[in-house]
């Protein structure tokens, strides 16, 4: 095999699998500018896989795109109030 394709191939491969570890590191930089520490990002990381992969088994890949989604808007009333007040002290 050549030696650049190969190269290109792994490099490829490389950008493929690192980008949500950059878009979720970028996120937490953001979040710890302002205030806020999210310790459990991987953990935040690894639900939103999971129920995409559980929605994309039961409903399709629509259903994989959405399931993540509703999981959030599930959590998201518990943690607010929690939130805005951290961020105001």
């Amino acid at each position: 095999m050549d030696p650049l394709l190969l190269l290109t191939g792994f490099l490829a491969a490389a950008v493929r699998v690192a980008t949500p570890l950059l878009f979720a590191a970028t996120g937490e930089t953001v979040t710890e500018r302002s205030g806020v520490i999210n310790l459990g990002i991987e953990g935040q990381m690894l639900a939103g896989a999971l129920a995409a992969a559980l929605g994309a088994s039961a409903w399709g890949p629509w259903g994989g795109l959405a399931a993540p989604r509703r999981r959030h808007r599930v959590r998201q009333p518990a943690h607010r109030p929690a939130s805005a007040l951290r961020s105001q002290g």
